[in-house]
């Protein structure tokens, strides 16, 4: 009877290890993660200089325009953004069309940006487009009335620890920052 347990708690256990092992599910793998826009910019652009080739963020001033559903989803994958202003990078048209989470990505749901708001987006590119991670701030909602230097300067005041000296320079010749 002992030896018919023992065959028993071992083949429940070598079942339940092969499930929980055996899943293609996966979570996301984030780097340093800043808690703020300006936070992880900063943390972004000293990973940035380390890698090679660099892949800097292209920041933009945006107002989100409409959702984009790509078959076989029926949620809104991606978002066509109206730029209005680029403070780092090269854009080639006035609008873009930014990825987002389809359900099995690293990127926040289009629908997080409701359509007519404004943004200051740090978009991360590949082979695919333009896209925003969840591993960070890579965006920040503007009031209608606000310019990108006052929410810099309010969220700025709110991050811990100091940004590189470069990515000072560049957003307060960008953003006319004090």
């Amino acid at each position: 009877m002992g030896g018919t347990l023992k065959f028993a708690q071992t083949t429940a256990f070598v079942l339940f290890y092969t499930v929980i092992t055996s899943g293609s599910a996966h979570a996301c793998y984030c780097h340093a993660v800043g808690k703020t826009f300006f936070e992880t910019v900063s943390l972004d652009q000293k990973i940035t200089n380390i890698l090679q080739p660099p892949e800097p963020l292209t920041i933009v001033t945006a107002e989100v325009k409409q959702y984009v559903t790509q078959p076989p989803s029926e949620k809104p994958t991606e978002m066509v953004i109206e730029v209005t202003d680029v403070l780092q990078g090269k854009v080639t048209s006035s609008q873009l069309t930014v990825q987002g989470d389809d359900g099995g990505s690293c990127m926040p749901y289009v629908t997080r940006f409701p359509i007519g708001k404004r943004y200051l987006f740090a978009l991360n590119t590949d082979k695919h487009g333009y896209y925003l991670s969840v591993c960070g701030v890579y965006y920040m909602e503007l009031n209608q009335s606000q310019d990108a230097s006052a929410a810099v300067n309010s969220d700025r005041s709110k991050s811990q620890g100091s940004a590189p000296s470069g990515l000072l320079n560049f957003l307060s010749t960008h953003l006319h920052m004090p």
